[in-house]
């Protein structure tokens, strides 16, 4: 069984895979996202988030663009750019604006790994500058990392405490003399 860091990666990978299909070529979203989905038996959140993912990218592919361009080298354009690197940094983009409860270092540092993964030589390195350049430009410029939960659901607030029910101890047992020389408890009589 795969830990739930290791679902969160292969729904990544399945997200930037269906990514970079469709800008490659003319496949039908529908299909694109039946393929990616049955990858692997996503849990539901996880399914979500690759269809949110995958359906920000294309729908809102404009506006991230215009987003990403100008945080590139002087003389770049996003439309030169390799389809991996394109394809990824769009895909993290879209992960900066519409899934809040994952922490901006989790998305840079994994969409960095797929670089090493599927770009050329020097594809981390400017993934990593260009989404460096972005972060500060988003809402998860001031992420609070306690709100993270691993397996992408909503941020969950604490449990609250419960009070341990307390332990009725015979006085003048050895386990009473043996608390009485311990640190930390407290002995309260009648």
């Amino acid at each position: 069984m795969k830990s739930p860091a290791d679902l969160r990666l292969a729904a990544r990978n399945a997200a930037f895979q269906a990514i970079y299909s469709l800008d490659s070529a003319e496949v039908d979203l529908k299909e694109i996202l039946e393929y990616a989905l049955g990858q692997e038996a996503f849990p539901e959140i996880l399914a979500g988030y690759i269809q949110t993912i995958v359906t920000a990218t294309i729908d809102d592919r404009d506006s991230i663009d215009a987003l990403l361009e100008p945080l590139m080298a002087e003389g770049w354009r996003f439309d030169r750019i390799s389809k991996v690197d394109r394809a990824l940094l769009r895909m993290a983009a879209a992960e900066f604006q519409f899934v809040p409860q994952t922490p901006p270092k989790v998305t840079i540092n994994e969409t960095v790994n797929l670089a090493k993964t599927y770009g050329d030589q020097n594809s981390f390195k400017f993934i990593n500058g260009v989404l460096g350049k972005l972060l500060p430009l988003t809402a998860k410029a001031h992420f609070k990392h306690e709100d993270f939960d691993p397996m992408l659901a909503e941020p969950t607030p604490p449990a609250p405490v419960q009070d341990e029910e307390e332990e009725i101890v015979q006085a003048g047992s050895e386990l009473h003399e043996e608390l009485s020389k311990s640190p930390g408890w407290t002995i309260r009589t009648p």
